[in-house]
C-alpha cells in the first residue's frame, strides 16, 4: 500500500513537472527514485530467498518453492542487471539532452522515459506477485 502510494505520488509529481516544461529535471529525478526502488529490491530478493530456502526440505511446497527460487534468480536479473543497466543509461542520455535544447531530443528522450517508466511498472507487478506467492507458502496456505 505505502509503495503504492509513493509510486503514485512521484509519477503525480513527475507529470506536473512535465507540464511545466521541466521533462529533463523530471525524468531525471524519477530515474534516481526507480533506481532507490530497485537498491532495495535487491536487499529484499535476498532476504526472499533465504526465507524461502528454508522450505525447500519440506515436501508438501518443495516444487512451489522450486519454481519460486527459479522466479527469484530471473527476477534478479531482470531487476538489477537489465532494468538497473537501462535506467543508468539513460540516465545518462538525460545528462546529453539537458545540454541539448532541441525540441526532437527531448521528444525522442521523453518517449524512451515513458517506455522505461512503463516497463518499470511491469516488472514491479510480477515482483509484487512473486512476493505474494512466497509469502503464502510462509503462511501455509
Amino acid at each position: 500500500m505505502i509503495e503504492e502510494r509513493i509510486a503514485m505520488k512521484s509519477t503525480t509529481e513527475t507529470e506536473i513537472a512535465l507540464e511545466r516544461g521541466a521533462p529533463v529535471n523530471a525524468c531525471h529525478e524519477e530515474s534516481v527514485a526507480w533506481k532507490e526502488e530497485i537498491a532495495f529490491w535487491t536487499d529484499e530478493l535476498r532476504f526472499l530467498e533465504r526465507l524461502i530456502l528454508k522450505r525447500k526440505q519440506d515436501h508438501a511446497v518443495a516444487k512451489k518453492v522450486s519454481v519460486l527460487l527459479d522466479h527469484l534468480v530471473h527476477m534478479e536479473k531482470l531487476i538489477v542487471h537489465d532494468l538497473y543497466k537501462e535506467i543508468d543509461r539513460h540516465d545518462e542520455r538525460l545528462a546529453t539532452a539537458s545540454n541539448v535544447q532541441a525540441p526532437e531530443s527531448t521528444a525522442a528522450f521523453m518517449q524512451e522515459h515513458y517506455r522505461i517508466r512503463s516497463r518499470f511498472h511491469d516488472v514491479k507487478r510480477d515482483y509484487r506477485e512473486i512476493k505474494r506467492k512466497i509469502y503464502e507458502i510462509e503462511k501455509g496456505e
